[in-house]
């Protein structure tokens, strides 16, 4: 399986000021492997294919026994992954990874079916 090549530095700080935690940093990790699976394994190759990454993340299909809220929830959780490893000067400024995030957390959960 192809991993994800973690940069030596990448934000740790939660919004709220505080630092995420180890358990939410492996998360994020296991969602950036997952990219990576999908040819996306580098901060260059998510910055450069932004549009790719996105259409990726929202085809991963929804798992039988998930509700639609929680499928929802763990989409969104690739927008945070990918927050986490991207440079400062990028996550300062609205971009497509922005966008589609705030797209999915205002989707009706019943859209997910």
């Amino acid at each position: 399986m192809t991993k994800f090549q973690m940069p030596t530095e990448f934000n740790t700080s939660k919004s709220n000021g505080g630092e995420k935690s180890a358990g939410t940093i492996s998360i994020y990790k296991t969602h950036l492997n997952r990219l990576a699976a999908a040819g996306f394994d580098t901060v260059d190759k998510i910055i450069s294919n932004s549009s790719d990454v996105i259409k990726t993340i929202l085809a991963f299909p929804k798992k039988d026994d998930e509700s639609a809220i929680l499928y929802k929830s763990r989409l969104r959780v690739y927008f945070s992954a990918i927050f986490m490893i991207l440079p400062a000067t990028i996550r300062a400024t609205p971009n497509a990874y922005y966008s589609a995030n705030k797209k999915l957390q205002d989707a009706n959960p019943a859209d997910f079916k």
